[in-house]
């Protein structure tokens, strides 16, 4: 059952990653991101509770809005990293993740580290180095870099996030779909009102007007906004189950070896992305790194 959780939420991690990067290809960062939160708060809204939030303490919902905070800079800056750098070098490094999920289990909830497991984590950062150093034969253009930067970034964003929704979940007082939603719209929220204070700050300078929802030219950012909301519950909904039975570290270091290999197919198949040797061969050190990583994680004493 732990295996077949970890995978649907892999799926929908994928998907949701590919249909964002075609998200980002019409709107902006910001704007790409509130509206695949609207949608999603949609999608989990039948099933949403107000009354179950009206009772959580105020730990509760420091919890949460810590939760919305990073998910939401994450979600703006993963726009970034994939519309800068290439897609099957960007979206391997979230294979860090797991890393970062580690140190902050170790350090925050006692999840201690066998010597495997060491080994692994440190295996998947030098191929995450190697894979950005060599993942394409050509020079990678400055801005490629920054893009491969921000995605590094978005990993450790992400590597925390987790955490928090197993501190407001565990209890079992809030159900999924509740706390989806809730989570979905306040980043939602919480990014329209960034929008419109830098909107109110760029009024009377030279600066263009930053728009909060531009107008949009393509018919289909509507099918790709539906298949991000989609993916991102399947894939939300089963990490979180996945974190109340498994250890935030163990759980993301098998979720995303499945996911770099269901996203390499998608940048190869959808994008005609290169798959060169030396980027294979380091995607092919990741899920080795992850593998050895899931392979003794147990909690402290």
């Amino acid at each position: 059952m732990s295996l077949l959780i970890v995978a649907l939420s892999a799926l929908g991690w994928s998907l949701f990653d590919f249909s964002r990067r075609k998200v980002g290809e019409a709107l902006s960062p910001v704007p790409a991101v509130i509206g695949i939160m609207f949608l999603q708060t949609l999608v989990n809204l039948p099933w949403f509770s107000l009354q179950a939030l009206r009772d959580q303490s105020v730990e509760w919902w420091w919890a949460a809005l810590a939760s919305v905070i990073f998910n939401a800079l994450a979600n703006v800056l993963f726009v970034v990293a994939v519309m800068r750098a290439p897609f099957t070098m960007a979206v391997p490094l979230l294979s860090l993740t797991p890393v970062f999920s580690a140190l902050v289990g170790w350090i925050g909830f006692s999840e201690s580290l066998g010597p495997w497991e060491i080994v692994g984590l440190v295996i998947v950062v030098l191929a995450a180095l190697y894979l950005g150093w060599r993942g394409e034969a050509r020079r990678l253009q400055r801005s490629e870099w920054w893009g491969l930067a921000f995605m590094t970034v978005t990993a450790a964003l992400w590597a925390v996030t987790p955490f928090f929704d197993r501190i407001c979940t565990q209890s079992g007082e809030v159900g999924v779909a509740t706390y989806v939603a809730s989570q979905c719209l306040g980043v939602a929220v919480l990014l329209i009102l960034v929008q419109g204070a830098r909107r109110l700050w760029s009024q009377g300078s030279s600066k263009p007007e930053i728009e909060i929802w531009p107008r949009v030219r393509t018919t289909r950012l509507g099918v790709w906004m539906v298949v991000a909301a989609l993916a991102a519950t399947l894939g939300l909904g089963f990490q979180i189950q996945g974190v109340q039975i498994m250890h935030v570290g163990s759980f993301e270091a098998m979720k995303r070896a499945l996911t770099l290999m269901i996203s390499l197919a998608l940048g190869r198949i959808w994008l005609g992305e290169k798959l060169s040797f030396e980027k294979l061969a380091a995607v092919a050190a990741m899920a080795l790194g992850v593998a050895l990583a899931n392979s003794s994680f147990h909690a402290g004493p």
